[in-house]
């Protein structure tokens, strides 16, 4: 299946996530999550016509809450806009 991207969407193909476990001096197990910055790492997968700061196969972050997750024949990616990737590696 074909997927197009429109306007200022991106479609980012989403890092796959880890549940590492760090345990504490007093012994509290703390997610991954819990000791990080809640950002969210991809490849950018496709760009709508009016975006110009971003292109395919870039890697960008974006925030943990920002964007639609969708699954597309079995992978997982999130479709944002623009204004939502933070940086662009």
């Amino acid at each position: 299946m074909a997927v197009r991207t429109i306007k200022n969407k991106i479609i980012v193909e989403a890092e796959k996530k880890r549940d590492d476990i760090t345990q504490t001096d007093s012994g509290l197990y703390l997610p991954d999550t819990a000791t990080k910055d809640n950002f969210k790492k991809g490849i950018v997968f496709g760009v709508g016509e009016e975006v110009t700061t971003v292109k395919a196969g870039e890697v960008v972050y974006y925030g943990e809450f920002t964007g639609r997750e969708v699954t597309i024949n079995g992978a997982d990616y999130v479709i944002l806009t623009d204004d939502e990737v933070l940086a662009v590696l």
